[in-house]
């Protein structure tokens, strides 16, 4: 039995929405909480009609509860150990506003995003979840790469030192599929002092995407040097390797040091051969100059949430191979003591355990990093 929602009782003039009752085919009364708009004394007793449906409700109860309890003695104990519905209540008013925001799920690419502010979005989700990395530095062996993508930075740059003669050197730009972006390239000797001497600078346009930039210089002796990217135009960036791979130098970020991880170069030796600082190639991360995902959100004038953390989905495999074949303990168990199995895309994948000490420990210290990056 249901009283229509949205009519107003002609007597009390009390909204039936507030006052709706129904019963349904177990004998449960349910209902929302009286509300009105009338004299304080009809809000406490209501009129002759209100009262008679309440009247009219109790006996349906009382009915229901005897073919209950006759029945299905174990459902009625059930519902009665289950806490009080609190839902419906406390989201009444908030559902019934006017909607604020029109967005989406995930904040994607920059073409993505511009087709979404075309439709009318005016927000976007965002995240970043932990991805385990080789850090034999850090604890368990496992590192934590803070999501880089989202800020980007003004200036890349990458140290490094050659124990041979070097007549150029080439640096590994992705452009997320454009071919429109630009940007300047620097190469500077680091003296004995911490001085640095340009050596060669060269501007770069219409950059294809995953391209080797090379630029070329007189030849030089063996001893440290310096790159640096700048001048970003368009969606242009450079790869890097993540945990640390080169101990003979370091990444930049703007001015500051990044731990985590060195960008790909090339040599070029005096005789033409060319050689790696160290293997390149996935997996590694694309880090953008002068622009970023959440600088793309601000520049289209839209709002946007954040969540870092743990997903910990086992459908959705961002825990490489090497991360199970080196702690397979981290896999939840069935009643057999086989590990659960899961996986979306033609391959399966182990569910890990989100207490398992490795994955909490990584998560740790990945929003740590992550939340610092963003302050």
């Amino acid at each position: 039995m249901s009283i229509g929602m949205g009519d107003l009782c002609s007597d009390c003039n009390i909204f039936v929405t507030h006052c709706k009752t129904i019963v349904d085919g177990n004998g449960i009364v349910r209902g929302l909480p009286p509300r009105s708009n009338s004299p304080a004394i009809l809000k406490s007793i209501g009129c002759m009609h209100c009262i008679r449906i309440g009247i009219i409700a109790l006996i349906a109860l009382c009915i229901g509860a005897r073919f209950t309890s006759a029945s299905r003695p174990s459902l009625l104990k059930l519902r009665s150990a289950l806490p009080a519905t609190v839902l419906r209540p406390l989201w009444w008013d908030v559902c019934r506003m006017p909607l604020e925001m029109l967005g989406y799920s995930f904040a994607d690419d920059y073409e993505e995003m511009l087709q979404m502010h075309a439709e009318g979005a005016n927000a976007v989700g965002m995240g970043a979840m932990w991805h385990p990395i080789r850090a034999p530095n850090e604890p368990y062996g496992v590192g934590a790469l803070p999501p880089y993508t989202l800020l980007g930075a003004e200036r890349l740059a990458q140290t490094f030192r050659t124990n041979v003669r070097i007549k150029g050197l080439a640096v590994h730009t992705p452009t997320w599929f454009t071919n429109d972006a630009a940007f300047t390239l620097r190469v500077y000797r680091i003296g004995r002092n911490g001085c640095l001497m340009q050596i060669a600078q060269k501007r770069f346009t219409n950059v294809p995407d995953n391209a080797w930039c090379t630029i070329e210089f007189a030849p030089q002796p063996p001893g440290r040097y310096l790159w640096e990217m700048v001048d970003g135009k368009g969606r242009i960036g450079a790869w890097a390797k993540w945990g640390n791979v080169y101990v003979y130098g370091d990444a930049f970020l703007g001015g500051n040091r990044a731990l985590d991880i060195d960008f790909e170069t090339r040599l070029v030796l005096t005789n033409g051969a060319s050689a790696e600082l160290f293997v390149t190639g996935d997996p590694h991360v694309s880090v953008p100059l002068g622009w970023g995902r959440i600088n793309t959100v601000e520049q289209l004038g839209m709002r946007t949430n954040f969540s870092v953390g743990n997903w910990n989905n086992g459908h959705f495999p961002y825990y490489p191979d090497w991360f199970f074949k080196r702690y397979p303990d981290v896999a939840m168990l069935d009643q057999h003591g086989n590990s659960f199995m899961a996986g979306m895309f033609g391959k399966r994948y182990p569910w890990g355990a989100i207490d398992h000490p490795v994955i909490v420990s990584g998560t740790q210290r990945f929003i740590r990093k992550t939340v610092a990056m963003l302050k």
